[in-house]
Parts: C-alpha cells; structure tokens; sequence
C-alpha cells in the first residue's frame, strides 16, 4: 500500500513579485523555524559529495576533457553498471556514521564551487549536509541514493520545495500555489520519502485577502 501524504492547507496574501516558496520560507521563518527553499538540491548535492570520486573515476570514454561537469554517461543506462563495483564499496563504507561526516566535510571543502551534475552550490553549505546526514537514518538515505543511480535525470527532479527544521528533526514539504497540483513524479517522490521514514507533507497555498489571519503552519 502506498503512505498517505500529509496535507496542509493555507491562505496568504500572495505578492506576485516574491515565489510562493519564499513567502512560506519568510512566513515559516517569522515563526521561529528554520525553513529553506532547496527543490531539488539537497539530497542530489549530498550524493554528489558524498560519492564524488565514482562519479569522476576516469573511465575509458567517460571523459573527453579535464573541464566536463561530468561524465559522457551520466544519462545512459549503464552508467551504474560502468562502475557498479566502485559505487558498492562506497555504499559499504559510508555504513559507517564516522565515514560518512569525515567524507562530507572532506570532500566539501576540497571541491566547493568545482562543477558536479549533482551539485548545486550555491543551494548548499556543508552545516546543511551535515545536519541532513546526522537526522536521516543510512538505510533511507541508501534507499534514496540507489533510486537517484537508477535514472540521474529523471530522479534527480521532484523532489519537495522545502526543508524546515525543527528542534530534533526536519520536514520536508512540497508547495502548492493556487491551481496548482501535484505531478507524478513530485507523487512518486513524496511516497518514496515518507516510505523510507522521512517526514514529508504538502502545503497548498490559496489567496487571502486579510494578511493577520495567515495561521501557524507547521
């Protein structure tokens, strides 16, 4: 059976010159959390530092020139099955907490700003990963990298609009303006998440007329 969704509906004063994201992150913010607009940013940026050197293992053909963003492969299918061992023991040592944490910060600091299809820097700061990798079991976050490995570019798309952090744990939530509705592939990954035990919901956001009786959202 698949999870149910969590839904949240809300009324704001919508001003057409600011996301509806961002007014959430602002609204979520003014009450006192921690709330980022991150899309499709967080997880993928986490793979990419995390098995940064498989990606860029200079295969035969995988690389043409030292200033590609990434390998020719990346979207063929056998681009797994190309370095299917390398990825293996990767994912065996990042079992380890200590190896993980020692692997972001490593590799962070060591390629901050270079190109990686995965990477999205300018959306991520290595406190961000780090709190991600402390907060997420590493059977989800396996489950979520494998899926990732499947098809990069089709699964690196969909994932919810927010992170918004609470004392001991985070929420993730998919923003939903008026007339909007959720797609597919948004459906597929929320499902996915809340089945692998990460707390994920939706927030659809309606136009109100009357700014104060914009209410607690989470």
């Amino acid at each position: 059976p698949k999870p149910n969704i969590l839904r949240r509906d809300i009324a704001l004063v919508l001003d057409r010159s600011v996301s509806i994201e961002q007014q959430v992150v602002n609204l979520l913010n003014d009450q006192g959390l921690i709330a980022l607009h991150i899309e499709n940013h967080l997880f993928p940026s986490l793979f990419g530092v995390l098995f940064w050197e498989v990606i860029f293992s200079p295969l035969p053909g995988a690389f043409h020139h030292p200033f590609e963003r990434g390998p020719t492969d990346l979207d063929e299918p056998d681009f797994y099955s190309q370095r299917a061992q390398l990825f293996e023991d990767r994912f065996r040592a990042l079992a380890n907490g200590d190896y993980r944490a020692n692997q972001l910060q490593r590799w962070f600091d060591a390629k901050q700003g270079i190109a990686n299809p995965f990477v999205y820097w300018p959306a991520v700061s290595s406190d961000l990963l780090l709190r991600i990798l402390n907060q997420t079991h590493w059977s989800a976050l396996e489950a979520i990298f494998r899926r990732l490995l499947k098809s990069p570019r089709a699964f690196r798309k969909g994932f919810p609009d927010l992170v918004v952090f609470h004392p001991e744990a985070y929420e993730l939530v998919e923003i939903k303006g008026p007339g909007d509705r959720l797609q597919k592939h948004q459906i597929a990954w929320l499902e996915f998440l809340v089945g692998q035990g990460i707390e994920a919901s939706t927030l659809f956001v309606t136009a109100e007329d009357i700014r104060e009786n914009a209410s607690t959202v989470l």
